[in-house]
């Protein structure tokens, strides 16, 4: 595996938490793009992964939806915060793809702040997201602690369906 090790169950239920507060953010915010799967599995160079594509006719332009898609990303690093009372952990990859982001969007929509500035504020919403989310967050977690993986669908369904989300985390669903 490209010498990566497969995570320890402590480690593989803290990656499912801050995968579910992407993958819920995803199904919850974003107006343009769907969720495709959210995996726990380890890949080459990656041990988790939520994958989006465009909704086809709804192209990605507005600053709000620039801004949607930096909050989206955020929403792990809220996570790690706000259900496990940790410090995000500050490794270059960890920041990386909101720091491209967010340097992306002051680019493209001329913006004065600095990217530090855009990330803060929208971490700040980030944070108030998975708080107001939490209890779906950990559904979706531990279904994906059961399964490894969960199509954009099964996520959806989650989201939207309490009583099928009790089943799907007890593994009857």
């Amino acid at each position: 595996m490209n010498g990566q090790q497969v995570p320890d169950d402590a480690h593989k239920r803290k990656l499912a938490y801050l995968q579910a507060a992407h993958a819920v953010a995803a199904v919850k915010l974003l107006k343009r793009r769907q969720l495709v799967r959210v995996s726990i599995t380890p890949k080459p160079h990656t041990l988790a992964c939520v994958e989006t594509r465009p909704i086809p006719g709804k192209p990605l332009s507005t600053l709000e939806d620039l801004l949607i898609d930096l909050r989206v990303a955020l929403a792990s690093r809220a996570a790690e915060e706000l259900l496990f009372s940790a410090e995000p952990d500050q490794r270059a990859a960890e920041i990386a793809q909101p720091l491209r982001m967010a340097q992306a969007i002051i680019t493209r929509m001329g913006l004065t702040r600095s990217e530090s500035e855009l990330l803060n504020e929208n971490l700040g919403f980030a944070r108030q997201f998975v708080d107001e989310n939490r209890s779906i967050i950990l559904t979706v977690a531990e279904a994906l602690v059961a399964r490894s993986e969960l199509s954009g669908k099964d996520v959806e369904a989650l989201v939207n369906s309490p009583s099928r989300a009790a089943c799907a985390a007890a593994g009857s669903g």
